[in-house]
Formats: structure tokens, sequence, C-alpha cells
């Protein structure tokens, strides 16, 4: 499958060192699953429905300079 429509899951595993700086940056990501209060309290989970690879991958990039850890999945379980 093309890397352009492939769709994956976003899972924050880890807020790191840093859930201050992670807060900072999941608060200018719009659509997501719930506050980024909630999702950094309830790490890991799902912070996204199936979005593209390649905005996935921006996202994970923004998230793991903040300290999180971030894996990107194919399906959510």
């Amino acid at each position: 499958m093309n890397d352009i429509q492939s769709k994956v899951v976003i899972k924050l595993t880890n807020v790191g060192n840093r859930p201050a700086d992670v807060l900072k940056v999941l608060q200018k990501i719009q659509g997501l699953r719930d506050i980024p209060e909630n999702l950094i309290k309830d790490t890991p989970c799902y912070i996204s429905q199936k979005v593209a690879l390649s905005l996935a991958q921006k996202v994970q990039m923004y998230l793991e300079r903040a300290g999180a850890v971030v894996s990107l999945d194919e399906e959510e379980q």
C-alpha cells in the first residue's frame, strides 16, 4: 500500500520526564480523542482515530521532541 494512502492510529505510550512539554504539544493538536490532560493521565493510550501516515509521523516527531514515546499502529486494539 502506498504510504500516502496508509492510515494509522497514534499511540502515546509514555510522556517521559517532561509531561508539561508533552501537554503543550497535545494542546496544539486538533481532533484528539480526549482533552490533553486526560490523555496524559491515561497513558498509554490512543490519541487519534486513523489518520494519514504523513500526519501521524509529523505528530510523532513533535511529541518525541517534547520527550514522549509514541508508536504508530496499523489497527486500534
